[in-house]
This record gives C-alpha cells, structure tokens and sequence, in this order.
C-alpha cells in the first residue's frame, strides 16, 4: 500500500436510522477520526444534513416511487442518478469498498455487482437479503399466517413480486466481495452454506457498541427510575425498538403476554415503552399496567431507560444482532427474549437472560414472570450480559478488526479465514 491513509468507500441506505445505517453511520465516524484511515459514506439523500465525508444521492423519484422500485423496469429507471455515480468512480479514488445494508440505498444492483468487480469489497450482512436473494427475513416457517401476512409488508420480507424480481437480478448482476462479514454466528452460517459468495472468506464481527462508553450505563436503578417517575418498588418491563410496530418485532406477542401477566400478579408491573409508534403501543397494553412513554435523545437518557428496567422483553419473529439486545446487557438490564435466530445466540453465549419459545405469548409470560419472581438470577444474568457485551463489542476492537479486514482484502483475502473466527469457531 502507498504511504498514505488508506480510502475507503462505505455504502449504507441511509445517513440516520438503526440497524444497518447505524453500523455504517457510527463506523464512518471513528474512522474519520483515525488519520490512517480516509473514509467516504454513500447514502440516500436524507432528513439529516451529513457531515464532511458524507455523499447523498438525490434520489426523489425512488422515494415518491418507494413502493414500486424493484419492478422490472422501473428499477433502473429510478435510480439513474446511483449508476451514473458507480460509474463515475475510477479505480484509483478508493483502496476497498464496504457494503452495509444495499436494500434501497438509491443503487441498482448491476451497478453495485460492477464495483465489486472493480475494487477489493467486504460486505457487511445485517440481514438474510443477500443470502436468500430478495429476503430479509425468510418468515416461511411461521406458525400463523397472520405473522407472514403482515411482515411481508415491509420490502422482501415474504417471497413476492419484489424479492422474485431481485433474486433474478442477483442472479445476472451476482454481488462477489472477497471478504464477508456477519455480527452473529446464525447469519454467517447462512452466508457460508448459500452458494453465493464464491471464492470468499468469512468473518464473525460483533457489531461495535459506543454505548458503553457511557458513564450513565452504571446509574443506580432507583436514580435511573426517579428520572421517569416510576417507584423505586415497583417491578419494570422495557418494550424498546427504533420502530416498536415493525410486524418482525413480534409486538403483538408482548402484547398478548402483558395480558397473561396483568391477570396473574398481585401487583402489576410498569410498562416502559420507548421508540417510535410508543403511543399507538401504549393504547394496546392493559389498563391495570401502568405505562410509561418515553424517547432517548441521547446516549445517557437511553443507559437510564435501561437501568430503570427489571428485564427488556424482545419478542422478535427475526433478527440478527440487534442493538437492543447489546445495549440492555451493557447496562446490566437482563433480556427475555424469543428463540430466535441471532437474538437468541445472544443471550445463550452471555446468560444474560431467558429464551421463549417464539410466536407464543403464553411462553413469553411464563418467561416474565419467572425473570421478575427471582431478584437473585436477575442480578447474575444481568452481571453475565454486561460483562460478555463488554468482551465482544467493544468499539475500538470492532473498528481494529474491520481495518484489518479491510487490509487483508485488498492484500490477502484469503488470510482472513485464520484472522477472524467462523460460524463455528471462536
């Protein structure tokens, strides 16, 4: 490599959001700070003004057209503006390319095959969408129809038109990065069995948490409860998401089971509610549980919504390696969370709380109510998890290990399989 800091291409939907975006967005951020390293973000044009470093693209068709955009035909048509920048980009503008979430961010899917082509790339997977070509989720083994039904709302959450189209698309403009990393062993596992990163190494990487740099993560709970105004004695139960009414959330379940648990207690718990939707949730809970709404601005009023909480209740229908989870743990706050996929590889790696059995409100109460019954086992679970959250997600780990990744693409990719631990191996 020249003696200078190494360029890097960063591609994510958005410049805000969660999940993906905020991977990519917070990734972006301390490798601007890091002289070694000169990173450029791709994203949409947003509400968010970007900072130095930041390129949006001007996509105002594809978002009137949002809905319709992986149609044959109109894909491409609406997203010009994207191919004309990817091929604008010559070989020499970037060292390596990092893709996070490419679903909607204003890039048609030749191009993005085409950049791989040209530069050194890792991907990033934050979903099943390049493993299952078209699907985020793959929520065919859902019990009731009624959970597919409404998660095939969002973009490519159930086999359609949609993700019909895109699983051709990649087909013809197949994706190819030399290096492929997943946050949770479930999800690499799938990346490594799918067949469509040939020629690949894989990569465990947690995802990095600056969370816990937080001074306030350790606040004491009846402090951290004075500041919502609920009772040092009650008994507290946290619903927390960026979009609480997102049908893979499984909200409907928490639902049901806050009912099991209002009808069996003689003292009802409160219901902290934090999130977007926090006040459609809020009319759905029982009246006999008290509720608290609230949102995090920043980073120490979301350690408080944590601390004050006896356990955070994530009844997901899917998930990766979802920020929630890592977050409760960092601040000592016990999970109760369904079997599922990365959420539940979570909490049996950490022992930072209970699984139940998913899409069963009935196991989800039964699950509550045994965390809040038992002080003692809260206590150690939620030792477990702050102390396995700090291990594994640590952000200057995350940031060292993704430049090494980075290096080991451009020189070596095939060094990586014995840098960075699989699926099946620490």
């Amino acid at each position: 490599m020249p003696d200078r800091p190494l360029r890097v291409l960063i591609v994510s939907p958005a410049f805000d959001g969660g999940g993906a975006e905020r991977c990519a967005r917070e990734l972006f951020q301390a490798l601007a700070a890091d002289p070694a390293v000169d990173p450029t973000l791709v994203v949409r044009a947003g509400p968010l003004s970007p900072q130095l470093g930041v390129i949006t693209l001007n996509t105002c068709v594809d978002r009137i057209l949002n809905h319709v955009t992986l149609l044959p035909g109109v894909h491409d048509w609406t997203r010009r503006g994207g191919a004309g920048f990817l091929r604008s980009i010559k070989r020499e503008d970037f060292d390596v390319v990092h893709l996070h979430g490419v679903v909607h961010c204003g890039l048609p899917l030749r191009g993005l095959s085409d950049l791989a082509a040209r530069f050194p790339t890792v991907w990033t997977l934050h979903d099943e969408w390049a493993v299952t070509g078209g699907l985020a989720y793959d929520l065919r083994q859902c019990a009731d129809p009624r959970d597919r039904k409404r998660c095939s709302r969002h973009t490519c959450f159930a086999p359609d038109f949609r993700s019909g189209f895109v699983t051709r698309q990649l087909s013809r403009y197949p994706i190819r990065p030399r290096v492929v990393i997943a946050p949770s062993r479930w999800l690499l596992a799938k990346a490594e069995r799918c067949g469509r990163f040939s020629g690949a190494s894989f990569g465990l990487m947690r995802n990095g948490l600056p969370l816990l740099n937080e001074a306030d993560r350790r606040i004491p709970k009846d402090a951290a409860r004075k500041a919502l105004g609920i009772p040092n004695d009650q008994q507290v139960i946290l619903l927390i998401a960026s979009a609480l009414a997102v049908p893979y959330k499984g909200m409907r379940y928490a639902l049901e089971a806050l009912k099991l648990v209002a009808a069996s207690v003689s003292q009802p718990p409160t219901v902290i509610l934090c999130g977007s939707d926090a006040e459609r949730i809020r009319s759905q809970i029982p009246r006999n549980l008290p509720v608290v709404s609230t949102f995090a601005a920043t980073n120490a009023e979301l350690c408080r919504i944590y601390r004050a909480a006896d356990c955070t209740v994530m009844p997901s229908l899917a998930d990766n390696f979802p920020y929630v989870a890592i977050e409760s743990l960092a601040c000592e706050t016990p999970l109760v969370a369904a079997d599922c996929a990365g959420l539940k590889e979570i909490v049996t790696e950490s022992g930072g709380g209970v699984i139940a059995k998913a899409a069963d409100a009935g196991a989800l109460a039964a699950a509550i109510t045994a965390l809040l019954d038992d002080p003692e086992y809260r206590a150690l679970a939620g030792a477990a998890g702050q102390e396995w959250v700090a291990a594994a997600c640590g952000f200057d780990r995350y940031q060292d290990t993704t430049v090494a990744a980075y290096y080991r693409a451009i020189s070596d990719p095939s060094s990586l399989s014995s840098a960075m631990p699989s699926a099946t191996r620490d």
